[in-house]
């Protein structure tokens, strides 16, 4: 064997083992030397193969890239040999052991999308088109069918609060979501959207939310510099505080990111309380629930999923999720409850749907709009409820 081959080979190594360490860990507390100690060999030998630890992230990126783009290409080849009317099973079949198996590839992908600043889906683009194409998807489906994939398989944080449901379960329910929607047929969404003022609603919350001035100049210097960037010395400039005025309040980085999370939490579970409990339309509720998840979404949506990341993990469970806070899901409840919504999902479930669906929208397909819902999130919204194979019912 070539020295180049055993070189390669050696790292690869490495970053599969980097991979298992961190998939446990933490990507920005884990140093080269600790990593060195874990894989049983010296820091020295470890500098052999990458200069540092930027080094050790960017190769793993392009790693972790290249096993993505084998699979795209794989799957695309696949679906050349299988019946027409199998292949979107099929998809969702392998997409989902590819999930499985790619755990760490998915978590790691979470931590680069923000140590980056950026997603970077753009060159599997071209296979997704060849994939849209093979199975004769509006190209809205297969990001539906993608994202109802990475909820029930890849998502792992949300996984211990979903129904205890089999694989093939698991196909069947994405193929009945697709083909006849998540609503029954009492559920009638206005051809016009919302009967409330919209954008009057969402800005009310964002003025709300920046009348605390340590929690808008948190925001702000998240929005410039990313969560990397923060630190408590440009919070303080931002605010027009002295930084030992604000060690008064937070204890460092991380308390600052949980207790500023929080504060933005309580007046969000606030507003939407408020907002709902005048409203009797189930229909409408949704509608301004949808709403406020899009005012969560900052001028850098990658910040609001991926927090985590750059938190500590035992500091992380003391943010507080607003899906779990009391009497956040019960208009969801109410609309199971009242036959709206099919009892296919948990109230929790449809609650990380609508989410996930905004985020595709705002993120993904970066068409983030200052408004809160758009016409294309309305589309999506119909397109979860009504399903590929019914008319869409509207009042």
């Amino acid at each position: 064997m070539k020295i180049e081959e055993k070189r390669r080979l050696k790292k690869i190594a490495i970053m599969e083992a980097a991979l298992d360490v961190w998939f446990e860990d933490d990507y920005r507390t884990t140093s080269l030397s600790s990593l060195a100690t874990h894989l049983k060999m010296t820091k020295q030998a470890l500098y052999r193969y990458f200069k540092n630890k930027d080094d050790l992230l960017d190769s793993i990126s392009d790693y972790v890239g290249s096993i993505e783009m084998l699979w795209f290409k794989e799957i695309t080849q696949k679906l050349k040999t299988i019946p027409q009317n199998e292949k979107v099973r099929f998809f969702i079949s392998d997409l989902s052991k590819n999930l499985t198996q790619g755990q760490r590839y998915l978590y790691f992908d979470s931590f680069n999308t923000l140590r980056l600043d950026q997603l970077s889906q753009g060159q599997n683009m071209e296979h997704l088109e060849e994939i849209r194409k093979s199975l004769n998807l509006p190209g809205k489906v297969l990001h539906l069918i993608i994202l109802l994939c990475f909820f029930l398989w890849g998502w792992h944080d949300t996984q211990h609060l979903q129904k205890k449901r089999k694989n093939s379960q698991k196909i069947d329910l994405i193929m009945e979501i697709i083909e006849k929607g998540l609503a029954t047929e009492q559920f009638r969404l206005s051809q016009k959207g919302s009967s409330f003022d919209e954008n009057r609603n969402y800005m009310a919350f964002r003025d709300r939310i920046h009348k605390d001035n340590l929690v808008q100049a948190v925001t702000q210097v998240i929005r410039d510099k990313g969560f990397q960037g923060v630190t408590l010395e440009l919070i303080a400039e931002k605010a027009r505080i002295s930084k030992s005025t604000l060690y008064n309040y937070f204890k460092n980085k991380d308390d600052m990111l949980t207790k500023t999370t929080n504060i933005l939490v309580k007046e969000y579970m606030e507003y939407h309380s408020q907002l709902l409990s005048g409203r009797d339309n189930f229909e409408e509720k949704l509608l301004v629930h949808i709403e406020m998840q899009c005012a969560l979404f900052p001028k850098n949506p990658q910040a609001f999923i991926i927090m985590k990341q750059f938190m500590s993990k035992d500091v992380f469970e003391k943010v507080d999720k607003p899906a779990l806070q009391p009497g956040f899901l019960d208009f969801l409840k109410e609309g199971l409850e009242a036959n709206k919504l099919k009892p296919i999902l948990s109230a929790y479930e449809y609650q990380m749907i609508f989410s996930f669906f905004i985020f595709i929208e705002r993120v993904v397909l970066k068409k983030e709009d200052e408004g809160p819902l758009t016409q294309e999130l309305i589309n999506w919204l119909r397109l979860l409820a009504y399903g590929i194979g019914q008319s869409k019912r509207t009042k």
